[in-house]
């Protein structure tokens, strides 16, 4: 979706809280609290995250415009931004829902990234095939929990999707090369995932794709293929350890 303020909140809102409730009505009892099977994108909602993202120079909302959606209580924190102003009228939809939301980025009152409202305020970091969860947060919430927000700027994906001749430990060096908190690229954050028939993914958000670019990483990941090949002993085009890479969207 893109537009303008008022018509993506409105549009986001409803089509985030009908998939709420046609998913609540059809899908298994305890879906979202047993998520942990091995290859399964990690998730802690039915509708698990939705981010605002500008598309071009932000402007700031007037409390007068931020009164024109009935979804804001007189109480609720209001964004000084466009994007974080339109997460958080779908965040209170979504509540009303029945959602449990975490709000993050400019929607939140400190500014929280979503990585920190992830890995402190819900399970997702142990759900899934990263690791088996002991939290109950969803268990008694049908529709689970929803991480909505804004960043700063536009943020890019990029997948890495590797062989089944990579295990996890050797896929996990990949992540720590491109994502930034290991050295790697500015900007970039990585995580290691499992995949379907014993693959691995390297799933990167790109919060500085300026400078920690999709190019960089390919790079990056060039550099570390004929690395890993040479200490794997992989030299025919079937025991290749890169499937595919891709930026998503």
């Amino acid at each position: 979706l893109a537009g303008g303020a008022d018509n993506v909140a409105t549009v986001a809102s409803s089509i985030a809280t009908e998939a709420v409730r046609s998913l609540v009505s059809t899908v298994p009892e305890n879906t979202v609290s047993n998520n942990n099977t091995p290859s399964r994108h990690p998730f802690v909602g039915l509708v698990d995250h939705i981010s605002v993202m500008p598309l071009g120079e932000e402007f700031e909302v007037s409390e007068n415009h931020s009164n024109k959606n009935k979804s804001l209580t007189n109480h609720d924190f209001v964004p000084a931004s466009a994007s974080g102003w339109a997460a958080r009228c779908i965040g209170n939809s979504m509540k009303n829902a029945g959602v449990e939301v975490y709000f993050y980025g400019t929607a939140h009152p400190d500014g929280t990234s979503l990585a920190t409202v992830r890995r402190e305020r819900t399970s997702f970091f142990k759900s899934g095939g990263l690791e088996r969860s002991t939290s109950t947060e969803s268990q008694s919430n049908p529709a689970g929990v929803s991480t909505i927000g804004a960043p700063s700027t536009f943020v890019e994906n990029f997948n890495i999707r590797l062989t089944s001749k990579c295990n996890r430990k050797v896929a996990q060096t990949l992540t720590r090369a491109v994502r930034e908190r290991d050295g790697g690229l500015k900007g970039v954050e990585a995580l290691t995932l499992p995949y379907s028939d014993n693959r691995f993914e390297v799933a990167c958000n790109l919060l500085r794709p300026d400078v920690g670019s999709s190019d960089a990483i390919l790079k990056v990941l060039n550099k570390w293929v004929q690395s890993n090949e040479l200490v794997l002993s992989l030299n025919s085009d079937k025991d290749q350890i890169l499937e595919t890479a891709y930026r998503v969207g």
